[in-house]
């Protein structure tokens, strides 16, 4: 099995090699399937799409943003697959792409959005995001924020962030990229997390993965990837938000368990290498 995997390259040095690209490679690689990354900023993007794409069994777009490179896969023969990470954000053309594209296999990353797919290609799957181990790991840091947060400020967060930070000391970060991302997440005793729709982001996953506890808002189909209270913590309003923070911050003993058993829920199902076990089994099946 050859697979073509289409994304443009990481645009920022630091965090380049986290590219989902590069991790569906490598892991791929793994389990003993040929793949080559194509697309705006990787090496080989001077070689036509029609001529590369001759040598391989499967066409595997993941790029969630058209900037005007992306080829014309309507004629192309090969199995084609798409995963939709930003479905919250990019349904409509998304979901052209796929109809337009003749896609095969949509994944999603969010399994409310996989009825909006279903008419317009062969088969639909809940693909969730997760973490490449070699760089999403727990490091041995002093703890220096109680309780902390890393994303753009963007949806009701610019609302809710100064909140939490008068209320319960909340620190919050942006464009912290790369190993120093990894490294902040790792110095918080307790991580934060808002979704900006009903989107199940990475933020859950890196922060489990780095063995640090995490609060985060319940969106559809976190229970099926989490035991919620026990893996990780939810809120569903401010007010159980509030009371999470508090309780948390006073209860070492909870923080420790809390980090422990997120953790382990994720180590055992949701890295990069499950995720290409599963995949393997859907194409299998196909």
């Amino acid at each position: 099995m050859k697979v073509l995997i289409i994304q443009e390259n990481g645009r920022n040095k630091e965090n380049r090699h986290m590219r989902e690209c590069h991790s569906l490679q490598y892991w791929m690689s793994m389990a003993g399937i040929e793949a080559t990354c194509w697309g705006k900023g990787h090496p080989n993007f001077n070689i036509p799409f029609d001529q590369i794409r001759k040598n391989f069994d499967i066409i595997f777009c993941l790029e969630n943003y058209n900037n005007g490179w992306l080829p014309n896969m309507k004629t192309v023969d090969q199995y084609k697959i798409f995963w939709s990470i930003d479905s919250h954000c990019e349904l409509n053309s998304h979901v052209e792409f796929c109809k337009e594209s003749k896609i095969n296999l949509h994944l999603n990353s969010a399994p409310g959005y996989i009825k909006h797919f279903e008419p317009f290609v062969d088969k639909c799957v809940w693909f969730p995001n997760s973490i490449d181990t070699r760089w999403i790991k727990p490091i041995n840091v002093e703890k220096t924020d109680p309780i902390g947060f890393i994303g753009s400020m963007i949806a009701d967060r610019p609302q809710l962030i100064p909140v939490l930070q008068n209320l319960v000391g909340l620190s919050s970060y942006s464009n912290i990229l790369g190993e120093e991302m990894v490294m902040k997440i790792n110095s918080f005793q307790i991580g934060f997390n808002k979704s900006i729709s009903d989107d199940i982001n990475y933020r859950i996953f890196e922060t489990t993965g780095c063995q640090v506890p995490l609060i985060t808002n319940n969106v559809p189909g976190l229970d099926r990837l989490y035991n919620l209270d026990q893996d990780i913590l939810v809120y569903s309003n401010f007010k159980e938000l509030l009371g999470c923070c508090i309780w948390l911050l006073k209860d070492e003993t909870a923080r420790k368990e809390l980090a422990i058993e997120g953790y382990k829920r994720t180590i055992l199902n949701h890295t990069v290498e499950k995720r290409i076990s599963a995949l393997k089994s859907i194409l299998d099946s196909a």
